[in-house]
């Protein structure tokens, strides 16, 4: 009977280990460049694409408090991909305090995912162009230079932009002049703030100008304020620039704040504190003074709200 009552426990899942979670449907497919096949069919692709704008618009909703925060929780480096080790979950369990710290690591985790699943279905799409239709092909990749602009992540945003205004933008499948002005305006930004190629942000801009009528009032005022090392200019045009431009604008900021640096230092003994702020980041409340000196080891002595530059002699 004991023999009988253990067996039982056992058919009836006692003292089993826990079953692992099934696999995440984003992450299943694997990547058609290394072989899967999983998302060589267009209904594949529909269907996949549809499950990646439901996890998206979850996300919004999941961080609808901090969304800006929830968006810019990849760490920020032009060399890195994050999306290849996406930041792991902390425990539950949580020191009221870390619980900031605890959601952006959550939302870096799954906008990883995101960013992941759309560079799979791009792969996919590359990989069956002859017949994936093209205005299929050029919403997949307009959702995804927007989402990945706002992540501030190039690696998902540049080879889609790139792919869109050249070879997606077919006399038989044009886009639209807004969407074309649009994204033609990300390209530029890109080049201006951050490949730091001013010069091929310019000629673009011109060519344009001369093949489309292209105009954009934002874009030559950052260009303007960027050649000159204009920061007051940089940081009020980026005051009234959307959330895709300001994340392409915040790539030329750290080198604002140093011209607004080296212009200070040359030009006072001492500044207030706020003034200082205010420069570097166009905002009273832009930063911390830990931040600037850490940032740019600032050797300037800091006596409450007073900054001292250099003793007279």
């Amino acid at each position: 009977m004991a023999h009988r009552a253990a067996h039982s426990r056992s058919s009836s899942g006692w003292g089993r280990q826990k079953q692992k979670p099934p696999p995440d449907p984003l992450e299943k497919p694997g990547y058609a460049s290394k072989g899967d096949s999983a998302l060589v069919e267009i209904q594949a692709q529909e269907s996949y694409f549809r499950l990646i704008m439901d996890r998206y618009a979850q996300f919004c909703r999941d961080n609808s408090d901090n969304l800006q925060a929830a968006f810019t929780s990849l760490p920020r480096d032009p060399s890195e991909d994050a999306t290849k080790n996406p930041p792991a979950s902390l425990p539950q369990k949580q020191d009221p305090k870390k619980q900031a710290a605890q959601r952006t690591t959550l939302a870096a985790k799954e906008l990883s995912v995101i960013l992941v699943a759309l560079r799979k279905l791009r792969e996919a799409i590359l990989a069956t162009a002859a017949k994936t239709p093209v205005p299929f092909s050029q919403e997949v990749h307009i959702f995804c230079v927007r989402t990945a602009l706002l992540a501030g992540h190039p690696p998902s945003y540049y080879p889609p932009l790139e792919r869109l205004l050249t070879t997606l933008n077919t006399p038989a499948h044009p886009l639209g002049i807004s969407a074309l002005n649009e994204f033609l305006t990300y390209f530029i930004f890109d080049f201006a703030c951050r490949q730091e190629d001013i010069v091929t942000a310019i000629r673009l801009r011109d060519r344009a100008e001369v093949k489309i009528g292209y105009q954009h009032e934002i874009l030559d005022k950052a260009l303007l304020a960027l050649t000159h090392d204009d920061w007051i200019s940089f940081w009020k045009t980026r005051d009234h620039a959307d959330g895709y431009i300001r994340s392409l604008m915040d790539w030329a900021a750290d080198n604002m704040q140093l011209r607004a640096l080296k212009a200070i230092g040359k030009s006072y003994m001492t500044v207030d504190l706020e003034f200082l702020i205010e420069s570097c980041t166009g905002r009273k409340d832009g930063c911390t003074w830990e931040e600037l000196v850490q940032k740019h080891n600032l050797g300037w002595k800091r006596d409450n709200n007073k900054v001292t530059i250099r003793i007279r002699k």
